[in-house]
């Protein structure tokens, strides 16, 4: 059947089997807004229901994370080295990419805590100033989010194909 290619696990059972994630700053909390995000596969904690994501969609998340860095490497050039970033504050990403950021439900809240989160690449500022985030990074994060749609359409599909409807 097609549901054999996803494998759901509570948070508890992630966080015990990916201990790494915590250094990034991740819990229960981020995991949930990260679910409703679209950036994890999965169904969110319900009253008494815990919470259960697709392995397979977690270890991308983490991949992600970890690549994210290695698209902003600081480039060499004959003049030496340059760092050449385009810098947004979420309210700026909110109103440039204002379609997108509703679709996915973000806003300048959820776009800092994916920078706290290592999800997005930029300058954090805790003393009341706006945070930066770099366009690149948001850009991957979306990119990311639209294949985490992509897949939960294929879950969908696999879950009617096993009741035996076929919209």
């Amino acid at each position: 059947m097609a549901t054999t290619n996803f494998h759901f696990l509570t948070t508890t059972e992630l966080f015990e089997k990916y201990p790494q994630v915590k250094n990034l700053g991740w819990n229960d909390s981020n995991v949930g807004l990260f679910l409703s995000s679209y950036l994890l596969l999965g169904l969110p904690r319900y009253r008494r229901r815990k919470g259960v994501v697709d392995e397979r969609s977690f270890r991308a998340l983490i991949k992600f994370t970890n690549e994210l860095s290695k698209a902003h490497v600081i480039r060499s050039d004959v003049n030496g080295d340059y760092c050449a970033f385009d810098f947004l504050t979420p309210s700026e990403i909110v109103e440039e990419y204002a379609q997108v950021v509703h679709l996915l439900g973000w806003d300048e809240s959820k776009i800092g805590r994916f920078l706290r989160c290592r999800l997005l690449i930029g300058i954090r500022n805790t003393k009341g100033k706006s945070n930066l985030v770099t366009r690149r990074s948001f850009t991957l994060l979306v990119d990311h989010a639209v294949q985490t749609i992509n897949r939960r359409s294929l879950l969908i599909e696999s879950f009617n194909d096993e009741i035996g409807r076929n919209p």
